[in-house]
């Protein structure tokens, strides 16, 4: 098969920067896999341009692994996020599609997988749906949520516009992929009802665990980290909150945030921020797992999250993860005895009582025996592989 997937470019082999996390996490994995299984991998990055046409570059190829950059128009961008009126996006990208298809064309892919959704997304959907190619589609996160929290950006019309275009999603996908019941449930009651197209359940590959024990300090501190884009749906403004509260309480502790920081702030919380809480940029894995050895306990107060792999990661290194209500990994703490690890995040003096029951301590044994029995790498990657197969042959059908 020959895979057009959206990607980004530190998972182009060889690439120097770390990694953001996110969905780039999963065609981090699932571009090598599908190489190694003698399938073609071609992901598609995207870039801004100040370029009035959309063009694209075949920036690397070899051992069936092709990394293309798309150029996207930055006016072209605007022209939806800033409409006076609720126009048709199709009128409005009709060159940024037309760029699209032809990538397509001359890519020649048996299928369009889009891992996760974005204004680029809807371009290769779009594209994919004119050229009648297989379109298979895996949720992330939720657009609307995303598009409510930054609502300061878009014009009335530009969010009306993006949010009737996440539901193309589910009007022309041959398949739709969600991590977990929680996103499927919350993806229903929020963006579309289902089943408008068939759907399947597939959660993180997750690479062959060996949980630790939390490694005992010297330094009487507790440390606290948080490894989260800067980014409004992460909910950093609940960490400075704890942060701040357990300063005032005169704790001990330490407070740690992996993140692309922005040089120059514009919201009050950013220039606020490290005040209280000490900032790292982004780490390549064998940094972060160093990063969370020296931690005691780590939070993730996400306004809403799927299946994020830091939560595991963590876990991996012997701490845990007090999670957000609204984070996907809810329904498997649930299932697993890990119910004392779910916070509001509306009362920092909650969040710190149950931060210093639960310091030093891991996610139980139910928990690594669930991800060891449903989020094996290796068969959670063929099984998207078998699916793909799966919907080309349908397609032709």
């Amino acid at each position: 098969m020959r895979i057009l997937a959206n990607d980004v470019p530190t998972n182009i082999p060889g690439a120097e920067q770390a990694g953001g996390g996110g969905t780039g996490n999963l065609t981090a994995l699932l571009g090598p896999h599908a190489a190694l299984q003698g399938h073609v991998w071609i992901g598609v990055c995207y870039r801004g341009t100040r370029a009035k046409k959309p063009f694209f570059r075949k920036i690397y190829d070899k051992k069936r692994q092709i990394f293309v950059t798309y150029f996207f128009p930055s006016a072209s961008a605007t022209a939806i996020v800033k409409a006076p009126t609720q126009g048709d996006p199709r009128e409005i990208l009709r060159p940024e599609i037309e760029g699209m298809k032809r990538l397509m064309k001359r890519m020649k892919p048996d299928i369009v997988f889009l891992n996760g959704y974005s204004l680029q997304g809807w371009l290769m959907l779009a594209a994919a749906q004119e050229l009648q190619l297989p379109l298979v589609m895996k949720h992330g996160g939720l657009w609307k949520i995303e598009i409510d929290l930054y609502r300061d950006l878009y014009s009335p019309a530009g969010r009306k516009l993006l949010c009737d275009m996440e539901r193309d999603i589910s009007r022309y996908a041959d398949l739709e992929i969600f991590l977990n019941e929680t996103s499927r449930e919350q993806y229903k009651k929020i963006i579309a009802p289902l089943p408008i197209q068939p759907h399947a359940v597939i959660p993180q590959p997750l690479p062959p665990l060996h949980p630790r024990r939390h490694a005992k300090h010297k330094d009487e501190r507790v440390q606290v980290g948080i490894v989260a884009r800067w980014d409004r749906i992460k909910n950093h403004k609940a960490f400075y909150a704890v942060a701040k509260r357990a300063h005032e309480l005169e704790l001990p502790w330490d407070f740690h945030a992996v993140c692309a920081f922005p040089a120059h702030p514009k919201r009050r919380l950013g220039r606020i921020y490290k005040k209280y809480v000490t900032v790292h940029p982004p780490m390549k894995k064998p940094e972060l797992f160093s990063f969370y050895d020296k931690m005691d306990i780590a939070l993730l107060p996400s306004l809403y999250d799927v299946m994020p792999h830091v939560v595991i990661e963590a876990a991996s290194r012997g701490i845990g993860t007090i999670i957000a209500e609204n984070v996907g990994w809810r329904s498997v703490f649930e299932k697993t005895k890990n119910r004392i690890w779910i916070d509001s995040f509306t009362d920092p003096d909650e969040t710190i009582r149950k931060m210093k029951r639960l310091k030093g301590k891991n996610l139980s044994p139910e928990f690594f025996q669930y991800a060891k029995k449903h989020m094996n790498k290796t068969k959670v990657l063929d099984r998207y592989l078998e699916t793909f197969a799966q919907v080309i042959k349908a397609k032709k059908d």
